[in-house]
């Protein structure tokens, strides 16, 4: 390929050592394992990018820092994982070492490695997402949702269609409720705009994120959800009703949609009540349930003030798009 190309590949040291599945050494052999390979790699060309330890729920991060920086070893990434919870931030261990400049990536992330349909397949990944990823954004340079499809065989082929697997997309690449809060997401605009969150759990059980687009597109997205697993399938209690305001939206006029993922919107577990897999038909069924649909609420100008439910779990993106974008488009 090339070293131009090959520069773009960023080299992780193994898997999960500090896990028994996945290395049957000891963490001292691990951290000899990194030093002959990281070493050997920019051998072959400083530039490439080395990182390690990948280790399961932040393992061996302590060891490995002091280890790479005891024997200056090169490290451009640390990495590392985690699993229905949000990631730490590792600033102030990186910081203690003098080692501000290495990039901290979590490159395996989700909502559970237990393999529960219920809670893997359902809404509640949603809003878990949009904690994570909010929650991220001061302290990661990158937060990497495990795994893209159910396409996935470590654990043995999938036996049912909804089988708690990994993925955003199901076997057949049908999109889970956690797809649409990883979209949204990054469907944000660059420009972030203030939040002021008040009311009951404000900030804790009901969050937003807000940004403008280059094309003065603003997405506001609120999400209820608590962090407990165990009350994933909703409870009455949490449900919320939640008054959104959007000011200084300019004299322009601006097309304002609302988009929902609860139990009612985008709820693929719901619309699938089968224990096999779906006929074509059904795929097609499935496939339009779980899509969310998106709501027209006329145009504004200046300001748009709304008010609506947020069931526990659930999402909702609020999109105001400038009349002069859709007459360009």
């Amino acid at each position: 390929y090339g070293l131009a190309e090959v520069r773009r590949w960023p080299f992780e040291v193994w898997n999960e050592p500090n896990l028994e599945v996945f290395w049957a050494g000891t963490q001292a052999e691990y951290l000899r394992l990194y030093e002959l390979a990281a070493t050997a790699i920019k051998g072959v060309d400083r530039q490439l990018v080395v990182s390690g330890p990948a280790t399961a729920a932040a393992g061996w991060i302590g060891a490995f820092l002091d280890h790479v920086t005891e024997h200056d070893l090169p490290v451009d990434v640390v990495t590392t994982h985690t699993y229905g919870n949000v990631p730490l931030d590792l600033g102030e261990a990186l910081g203690a070492r003098d080692l501000d400049h290495v990039s901290v990536w979590w490159t395996e992330w989700g909502v559970n490695t237990k393999g529960r349909p219920a809670v893997a397949d359902a809404i509640y990944g949603a809003p878990f997402v949009l904690h994570g990823m909010k929650r991220a954004q001061p302290s990661v340079d990158r937060l990497v949702y495990w795994v893209a499809s159910d396409h996935f065989e470590e654990l043995g082929r999938p036996n049912a269609f909804l089988h708690g697997g990994f993925g955003l997309l199901t076997v057949g690449n049908i999109r889970k409720p956690r797809y649409w809060a990883l979209r949204f997401a990054e469907e944000l605009g660059d420009d972030l705009l203030s939040v002021d969150l008040r009311g009951d759990r404000a900030g804790a059980l009901v969050d937003a994120w807000a940004a403008r687009a280059d094309d003065g597109t603003i997405d506001v997205l609120v999400w209820n959800a608590t962090i407990d697993h165990q009350a994933f399938r909703g409870d009455p209690l949490l449900d919320r009703r939640v008054r959104v305001t959007i000011s200084e939206l300019g004299e322009d006029a601006h097309d304002v949609t609302v988009e929902r993922v609860d139990r009612g919107h985008g709820n693929l577990a719901a619309a699938w009540s089968g224990s096999g897999w779906p006929t074509a038909a059904e795929m097609d069924e499935l496939r339009r349930a779980a899509t969310p649909v998106r709501e027209h609420l006329g145009r504004h100008r200046r300001e748009v003030a709304l008010e609506f439910g947020v069931p526990m779990p659930g999402l909702v993106r609020v999109r105001c798009v400038p009349r002069a974008r859709q007459s360009e488009d």
